[in-house]
């Protein structure tokens, strides 16, 4: 496992009037993760200009640990099930390295 932190921005165009539905799932998966080692924060925004566009931030350690074991999890099943029937357009999933940090 390596220390360095990595955050991960993803872009949830949802389907109107969705964005209920998916916060609950997000809201299951976030209680689920905030116990595994590697993970250190997790935020979903909403657009304040369209109701239906969610944003997460998270920040985690160890980019390969959560490309082969956290995205594998169980507790994320129902989340992927689901989300093809919530979504208008694809996700996009962006990951970043901390360049500046202010505490």
């Amino acid at each position: 496992m390596t220390d360095e932190a990595f955050t991960i921005l993803v872009d949830i165009p949802l389907k109107k009037g969705k964005a209920e539905e998916f916060l609950a799932l997000a809201r299951d998966v976030f209680a689920a993760m905030k116990v595994e080692k590697t993970f250190v924060h997790a935020t979903a925004l909403r657009s304040a200009d369209d109701p239906d566009l969610i944003m997460l931030y998270e920040i985690w350690l160890d980019r390969e640990n959560f490309t082969t074991v956290e995205l594998c999890r169980p507790y994320r099943d129902l989340y992927e099930a689901r989300l093809p029937e919530l979504l208008r357009s694809p996700r996009k999933v962006t990951f970043f390295d901390a360049v500046i940090s202010v505490p």
